[in-house]
């Protein structure tokens, strides 16, 4: 009889650390790292620009910009890259990382950098 409570004993222990396990999806856990992230033809126009509009726009745009960063032409923005990528590629952890709410898409980030890399071109 000892021995049916043993093993009545371990079965439940058994599913009850079986259903403690979960798996997360890998976009999921490799979000920093995405696979589809074409950075070899950046263009200001059709990827940056939105990119900023929707992540920086509403805190440095041209009415009352922020920390006196105003991202709203062309013009301001290639005045400020070092200081744009210095912030959105900061640690979450770090309070001065931009946007303000955390960090933007790993891929956003990629694809910002890649156009400073390349001269941030007007194109």
């Amino acid at each position: 009889m000892k021995s049916t409570v043993k093993i009545s004993v371990l079965i439940v222990a058994g599913a009850a650390i079986a259903q403690a396990c979960y798996y997360d999806n890998a976009e999921d856990l490799y979000q920093n790292f995405p696979k589809n992230c074409d950075v070899s033809a950046v263009t200001y126009s059709l990827e940056v620009r939105p990119i900023l509009d929707q992540n920086c726009g509403s805190c440095h745009g041209p009415i009352a910009p922020q920390a006196g960063l105003d991202l709203s032409t062309y013009d301001k923005v290639k005045a400020n890259v070092t200081r744009i990528r210095d912030r959105i590629n900061r640690p979450i952890s770090d309070p001065l990382v931009m946007p303000q709410g955390g960090p933007m898409p790993q891929c956003n980030i990629n694809k910002v950098t890649a156009w400073i890399d390349a001269g941030a071109l007007n194109n």
